[in-house]
């Protein structure tokens, strides 16, 4: 599924993910209780913020393009593929610049940020009808 939201930003979801999106225009969120996404989030106005909610963690987004998923077993894993990420648990947050990604177990902080290994070649399983619509446009150019 591809949900368009305000200021050209998009969320591209995998079948068989469970979420619902909340909250204002202002402080807009999405709460993943399972599943894969991608979501590419132009840059917000001032003020305005974009959150990701997992059971084990929470992503603050502002002009980002990030790949992430959440399991059954309440693990969250975030990558990111273009601007800054930063995920916080348990008191703790790490910042994912391109090409880093972080793992967050239920009830634990993030791990540290790490190289990740998803090639933006992946990100193709999120196309409908043969498009990203137009979330490829916010990866990092130089990550393989």
């Amino acid at each position: 599924a591809h949900v368009s939201l305000a200021g050209g930003s998009v969320l591209l979801v995998q079948e068989n993910s469970i979420f619902k999106l909340e909250g204002t225009v202002e402080e807009a969120q999405v709460r993943f209780d399972i599943g894969e996404f991608l979501i590419g989030v132009r840059k917000l106005l001032k003020g305005r913020g974009f959150r990701v909610r997992t059971p084990a963690a929470v992503a603050a987004v502002r002009g980002t393009l990030f790949w992430g998923k959440t399991d059954a077993g309440r693990t969250a894993t975030f990558a990111g593929f273009g601007g800054t990420l930063t995920v916080r648990a348990k008191g703790r947050s790490v910042a994912l610049k391109p090409g880093e990604t972080t793992t967050v177990r239920y009830g634990e902080p993030p791990s540290a940020p790490a190289k990740h290994d998803v090639p933006k070649s992946y990100l193709k399983t999120f196309e409908v009808d043969g498009s990203l619509a137009g979330a490829d446009a916010l990866a990092d150019p130089s990550l393989p």
